[in-house]
């Protein structure tokens, strides 16, 4: 590990709501609460891509690097959760592209991988806005765990 601390998360707001983020999970995109949210903690608020044969898994942008999706039920998607969200500078999260598959548009994400909220690969616990943030696999630099001793531990007895 580097003595650099890792970049932020990025937050996003849509209108007056609390502060939201970007989450990836394994191969899920979601729209996340940066911190935890009401009487259970609430975090992953709504699931965005559409998960459907080898044609949904989309590598980076070959043009810009960027990550990216193909959304589901997209006009719902696109017009309620994904394009109002702005960060503090009032940039997007995202830019749709004219490329679709199976009927449904790509999402590029405008966000770098660093600033996404991450949710362990082991326990499925997510980051938290303030708290530190987790560890990334050495050998896949994907995959993300919440705690060395509990998620490696359980990781080794699992393997």
């Amino acid at each position: 590990m580097s003595n650099t601390s890792p970049p932020k998360i990025r937050v996003f707001t849509k209108g007056s709501g609390g502060p939201m983020a970007i989450g990836k999970n394994h191969a899920s995109w979601f729209i996340c609460h940066a911190k935890p949210y009401g009487m259970r903690a609430k975090r992953a608020s709504f699931g965005l891509n559409y998960i459907k044969g080898p044609n949904s898994f989309l590598p980076p942008s070959p043009e810009t690097g960027h990550l990216r999706f193909v959304v589901s039920d997209y006009m719902d998607v696109l017009q309620n959760e994904l394009l109002p969200l702005r960060d503090k500078d009032g940039n997007s999260a995202i830019k749709v592209l004219a490329e679709k598959v199976d009927g449904n548009p790509i999402v590029e994400v405008l966000v770098p991988p660093a600033e996404l909220l991450s949710a362990c690969a082991c326990c499925g616990k997510w980051e938290s806005l303030g708290a530190p943030r987790f560890l990334r696999c050495s050998k896949c630099k994907a995959r993300c765990y919440c705690s060395q001793d509990v998620c490696f531990i359980a990781l080794d007895m699992v393997i």
